[in-house]
């Protein structure tokens, strides 16, 4: 009977053991390209001044890209209504104006100024005259645009991808609206035989920032690790990864020839990104923080790792928020269905 006690007692131990174990383990492993990072209460600090303000009238918050103000979207699809309404707030985030644009169904809004707005829609690329309310092709061979941000009246840094004699170009170029559309090649990523215009807007899909002296432009990638840095005037100098170091995402084309992404080998990382003083503070997705927004902090010295900073705030997380814009002494957040605006306290 002692016998059997002792062996008894061996099994449970043996059981907890394996428990313990396992639970060491899990609580020890981090998902698929998310590293241990130092959390600090670092300078600059964030304290909330407004939170989830709604300036549109739909759902989603869907900001576009301006350099004068903070824009939101409403799509309409009914038959004979303005396709699109544009709500302009200031840095307050009050409403100040609203547009109504006439441009065709399932268009996309790539960047507004004062005067124009820039637009695709079925693979071509337009400018809306917003005084005008007329629309008006840009026409070069092959070209392809995904992303654009303002350097100057009419010149654009964009990432897409344009003909060049027989290849395909993708990457970043300089492009000019009054100069018979003047493209020029600014970062060549990859040159290709035959168009990968669908492939590439995926792989590297993400959006422009601008750093809050005016100085720098960066690029980030919302499925990838890497971030690339050009100067005021849209000259490339440098690119570097996040920690995460998430690969380039997989994609698969079908045989009509639509594009998407691979499950299992696309890995969500960055979604928004802001540069002041001496860091590149980064948004990240790639974070077992649930509850609050992770924002990694990067030297502008040699861009490697320093430390990170939790933002708590309505129980969001990164994978909450579309664009984050910042200024002198402030940032606005949008989330998906809402604002919210922070100081910056050094």
């Amino acid at each position: 009977m002692k016998f059997k006690y002792t062996w008894i007692t061996l099994i449970v131990l043996i059981s907890l053991g394996f428990i313990i174990v396992a639970n060491l383990g899990a609580r020890n492993h981090l998902p698929k390209y998310v590293f241990s990072r130092d959390f600090k209460e670092s300078k600059p600090s964030f304290k909330l001044i407004k939170g989830n303000v709604k300036v549109n009238n739909g759902k989603y918050t869907n900001v576009v890209p301006s350099d004068s103000c903070i824009i939101s979207m409403d799509i309409n699809y009914e038959v004979n209504k303005p396709s699109f309404m544009l709500y302009l707030s200031d840095l307050n985030l009050n409403l100040k104006e609203t547009l109504a644009l006439n441009i065709p169904q399932y268009s996309n809004i790539l960047f507004v100024t004062n005067e124009v707005i820039l637009y695709t829609n079925s693979n071509k690329f337009f400018v809306y005259d917003i005084i005008k309310k007329t629309s008006s092709v840009l026409e070069s061979e092959g070209l392809r645009v995904s992303s654009l941000i303002r350097l100057s009246d009419s010149n654009f840094l964009m990432f897409g991808e344009r003909k060049n004699n027989h290849r395909f170009e993708a990457g970043f170029f300089n492009l000019n609206l009054k100069r018979n559309l003047e493209i020029l090649p600014v970062k060549i990523l990859e040159v290709n035989q035959l168009t990968r215009a669908s492939v590439n807007g995926l792989r590297y899909s993400g959006a422009f920032t601008k750093s809050v002296d005016k100085d720098h432009i960066l690029y980030y990638c919302k499925k990838y690790s890497g971030i690339f840095l050009f100067d005021k005037n849209g000259k490339f100098f440098k690119d570097f990864h996040t920690k995460d170091h998430a690969p380039l995402p997989e994609i698969i084309t079908s045989k009509n020839g639509t594009s998407y992404y691979k499950r299992g080998k696309t890995f969500t990382g960055t979604n928004a990104v802001i540069m002041e003083d001496n860091y590149i503070k980064v948004f990240s997705t790639r974070s077992a923080e649930k509850d609050d927004i992770v924002i990694d902090s990067y030297s502008t010295k040699n861009y490697s790792y320093l430390f990170s900073q939790k933002l708590h705030f309505d129980g969001k997380n990164c994978t909450d928020i579309t664009s984050v814009t910042a200024f002198k002494d402030k940032i606005i957040i949008s989330f998906d269905t809402s604002l919210a605006s922070f100081n910056m306290s050094r």
